[in-house]
Order: C-alpha cells, then sequence, then structure tokens
C-alpha cells in the first residue's frame, strides 16, 4: 500500500482486490502443491528436469560435492553434510537420511486439495469456478521455538534469522526432507482466472500476454545481445557484478498459512535471502516479530518500518563473523556467515516480485557502497513530496542502508511520528538529511518497472475514465502514465495486490512454467 497517502481511491481499489485475487476469505492453496501426496508425477518430473537444469546452470553452489564444502566452510557437522545424497533426484519423499542438517528446511504445510467447479453463469457461459477456503492453520502447529544459545539460554532477543533458508532450499530443489521445492504447481492454475475466481476474463494473464513479460537470465541477455528474442527492445546498460538481493515483507501472523506460504513456494527461493517481518517470530518461514513505539497498526505503519530498517542496518548489510553455536529440538549448528547482502528490497505481503527482474536491473546502478534508492515515483500533494511507492516496494543499497541506519534518529526524520505514511516518511528523511533523491527506474521506452497494481489493472487502465483514481494521475503528472502495452516494461519487476495465494500461484505459473500452459 502506498501507505495513506493515496486517497480513498485505492482504498476502495484494494477491496475489490484491484484483479489481485479472488474476493472473500483468504484461499489456503486451491491447488496443494505438495509433491509428496496424489501429486501426477508426469508433473514432478518435469519440475525435477528444470530443478536439475537450474541446479547445473545457474546455481553458484555447484554439485552435490561443492554443496558439501560450502555447508562444511559454514562450520556444519561433516556427519550431518553426508548424509545429503550426492544425487538430490528426490521425486516426493526420500527418507531421514536425506534430510538437511540446518533446522527448519523441512517446512511444508499439506492441506488437502481442492479442485475447481464447473457451473453455469448468469450469460449461460460454462465457467470453471476456482474454490477459496478458510486459512488452515493447523498445520503450523506447534510453530518452534527460536534457537537458543549452546549455553541453554533464550536467543528470542537477540535472535538473528537465517534468512537463507528459503533460498538454499530453492538451489538445491528439495527441502530439508527431500520433498521437491519448490512443490510443483498443478496445471489447473494455467486455466484463466478473474479476479473475483472466475475463469471467463483473466486480465493479469492478457497483460502478461501482451507485453510479453519475461524473466530476466544470463541466456536470454546472451540473445537480445544477438537481436534475438522477444524481449529485444528491453534496454541494455552496462552491468556490475551479479548483487545479492535480501527481499523483506512485512506482514501479521494470522497471513503465514496463506499468503507468506504463497510467496514462500514461489518467488521468494529467487532472492538471495528472505525474511517475514510479522507480529510473531516462526524461524522455518522465516519470520520474526519487532519490538517498535507505538501499537502494531496499519497507522502506525511508519514505526514497524523503522524498526525493520534498525534491524537490517545491525545484522545483514557487513559479513558477519559470528559463530555462536545455537541449538534447535537438540541439533546443534552455526549462525550462517554469508548472511550479508548488497541491496535490500521491502514492501507487503501482498507484493508479487520478479528477482531476476530485479536483480538485473540492480546490476546496471553501479555499486551498491553508492546511494541507491530505486521504485516507483511519485510525485505527492505538497512542496517537494517525492517518494517512492511503498506499494510496489523499493530498495535500498548497502551503502545507503548503512546511512539511513545512521540517521533515522535524526529529527527530520520523524522518529517519534505515527503514521502511515511509512513510503513518503522514508523518502522525506533520505532526501533531507541524506541528500538522496529518486532514481528513473523506467526502461528506455518510458515503460515502469516497478508498479503499485496487479498486471490487469495497469493493463487495462484509462486514464481520466475514474474520477476516484485522480490522485494516481496527479502523482505521476510530471512523467505521465502509458497506457495498454505500454503501461510497463518486459522487465517488471513487482506487482501490488496480488493479495490471495492462489493468484501469486496462478501469476506464478504462467511466468515460469509457462511450456505447461501452453499445451
Amino acid at each position: 500500500v502506498a501507505f495513506g497517502t493515496i486517497g480513498g481511491g485505492l482504498a476502495r481499489l484494494g477491496g475489490n482486490d484491484a484483479d489481485g485475487g479472488v474476493d472473500g476469505v483468504d484461499s489456503v492453496d486451491a491447488f496443494n502443491n505438495d509433491g509428496a501426496r496424489g501429486r501426477d508425477m508426469k508433473l514432478v518430473s518435469r519440475h525435477q528436469e528444470r530443478t536439475n537444469s537450474r541446479r547445473n546452470s545457474n546455481n553458484p553452489l555447484g554439485d552435490a560435492a561443492e554443496q558439501k564444502q560450502r555447508l562444511r566452510g559454514a562450520g556444519e557437522a561433516t556427519s550431518a553434510i553426508d548424509t545429503i545424497s550426492a544425487d538430490s533426484n528426490a521425486d516426493s519423499s526420500v527418507g531421514d537420511n536425506n534430510k538437511s542438517p540446518y533446522a527448519y528446511e523441512g517446512w511444508q504445510p499439506l492441506p488437502p486439495s481442492i479442485p475447481p467447479t464447473n457451473t453455469i453463469n448468469a450469460h449461460g457461459d460454462n465457467v470453471s469456478i476456482h474454490p477459496v477456503r478458510l486459512p488452515v492453520r493447523g498445520d503450523l502447529e506447534p510453530v518452534p521455538p527460536v534457537p537458543t544459545t549452546s549455553a541453554g539460554e533464550s536467543a528470542s532477543a537477540s535472535w538473528i534469522p537465517d534468512v537463507e533458508i528459503v533460498r538454499r532450499m530453492y538451489q538445491r530443489g528439495i527441502d530439508g526432507n527431500g520433498n521437491v521445492f519448490p512443490p510443483p504447481l498443478d496445471n489447473e492454475l494455467c486455466e484463466p482466472m478473474g479476479p473475483r475466481g472466475q475463469n471467463n476474463v483473466d486480465i493479469n494473464r492478457d497483460m502478461i500476454d501482451a507485453v510479453k513479460i519475461r524473466i530476466s537470465s544470463e541466456e536470454a541477455e546472451e540473445q537480445e545481445e544477438e537481436g534475438g528474442g522477444a524481449a529485444a527492445t528491453v534496454q541494455r546498460r552496462p552491468k556490475t557484478t551479479r548483487p545479492r538481493i535480501l527481499c523483506m515483507v512485512y506482514t501479521m501472523a494470522d497471513a503465514h498459512s496463506h499468503r507468506i506460504r504463497a510467496i514462500r513456494e514461489t518467488w521468494a527461493g529467487k532472492c538471495d535471502g528472505f525474511l517475514a517481518f510479522s507480529t510473531a517470530n516462526d524461524p522455518r518461514i522465516p519470520a520474526i516479530s519487532l519490538d517498535h513505539e507505538g501499537v502494531e497498526a496499519y497507522g502506525n505503519m511508519w514505526q514497524k518500518v523503522r524498526s525493520i530498517w534498525k534491524f537490517v542496518g545491525e545484522h545483514y548489510v557487513d559479513d558477519s563473523d559470528n559463530d555462536e553455536q545455537t541449538t534447535t529440538n537438540g541439533q546443534q549448528h552455526q549462525q550462517q556467515q554469508r548472511q550479508y547482502f548488497d541491496y535490500f528490497f521491502l514492501g507487503g505481503d501482498d507484493l508479487f516480485v520478479v528477482p531476476e527482474n530485479l536483480r538485473s536491473y540492480l546490476s546496471t546502478l553501479g555499486s551498491p557502497d553508492d546511494d541507491h534508492f530505486v521504485g516507483r515515483r511519485f510525485k505527492g500533494y505538497g512542496t517537494d513530496n517525492y517518494f517512492n511507492s511503498g506499494g510496489a516496494g523499493y530498495a535500498l543499497s548497502r551503502g545507503l542502508v548503512k546511512k539511513y541506519y545512521a540517521v533515522l534518529e535524526h529529527p527530520d526524520c520523524s522518529p517519534h511520528q505515527k503514521t502511515s505514511m511509512e513510503d513518503v516518511n522514508t523518502a522525506a528523511c533520505l532526501r533531507k538529511v541524506l541528500g538522496v533523491g529518486l532514481t528513473d527506474t523506467r526502461d528506455e521506452r518510458g515503460r515502469e518497472r516497478f508498479h503499485p497494481f496487479a498486471p490487469g489493472t495497469h493493463y487495462t487502465y484509462k486514464p481520466g475514465a475514474d474520477r476516484n483514481m485522480a490522485w494516481y494521475e496527479d502523482y505521476n503528472k510530471e512523467w505521465g502514465i502509458l497506457p495498454g502495452t505500454d503501461c510497463c516494461a518486459p522487465d517488471s519487476v513487482s506487482f501490488h495486490y496480488i493479495k490471495k495465494a492462489t493468484m501469486v500461484r496462478h501469476i506464478y505459473k504462467l511466468l515460469y512454467d509457462s511450456e505447461d500452459c501452453q499445451s
């Protein structure tokens, strides 16, 4: 959300999910995503082929031998490391001997699948309704405690989450119990899915197909340089080394079983680290609850976000030499030592992010030790009120986070204000105290990369058609809003208002398993 800065129009749009998901109760998983229970093994096989390809071509850890060596370098017990099979091609569950030595990597809640139902709508069309269900929380219980120190003392007050859990599972292609990870998605997710669950209109898919949203990769970039491929018009800039990105979302504990689970099982593993800032700790996700000034409420989002940047500045900006032993369920292990990052991307739990495109764009900016503050620019009402939309998410470079952390208590950074406008206050602090402005993140044709609405909303948006959206046009008056296929860059980074777990998986399926959806 753009946190109270955007008027009533967005609140009304959000109430309709802004074509980002099914109305009504949150869907935990209308299509169950587990390879171990009743899964079509052909689907698992295709997923495993892609996993093997990813592991061989894109995994910086290399094969199983290199994986073991890396784990040894992180201080893990070699006896536990050696239990990892040299061939990790597990189809569903391969037994205890293949479990990861890292704690919490085996968590995959498994509610039963509910297939879509067919019905006749008011126009006489045969449509398929995707079911919604109440969140299933029983499979999240009991939530394990955060690790304790080797002396047996509680580490909850000083706990630093292992934010690379999801990334390691993604790179290995299996979770800690040997189940395929990310869980393969049912092909029913290819079916058209409208904003209210109906399948007769799917404007999100229409946008993805019309704009030709693509996933940045080394192979795609080579094709572009040779002049081939549908994405040949994407802007090319000199690139630096591959930046490490920590993707962060703010959320509530009651979203762990649906929104957060869907993110964890789709795009989160493509970030170098993932962390949810919530109202309850859960080291499996991982999610952490931080103390902050004032109550936990939308109207106090600024204080929650201040606590997030304090925590990040303390623990994830520089390489840590923390070798303190911790114990979890009787198993000793060491904190990971590589949990430092070049860029930090923050947004709500209703964001859909394409981390490959985010990483590709950030690699064009120069050194992460310089000041970079990127996202979707807005010009709010008032004097010099430029800010990056909190709804679309925004990223700060490592160098800027260090400076921001040091000035968070500055009077010009409103350290005690209670407001929902965290995005406005973040930009104001960076501008007034550090002299850091915004970056134009559009491509060479003026198409935006960071989006405050869902794909279909941007694709079908008509300026002037809705007076309730006047704020949006005002906020973009200086640079304008492009319509239709020019609304969004092919290498778009983020979309807002993807509220339902099923819609997260639907969009992920369209982008990453497009061959299944075309068959």
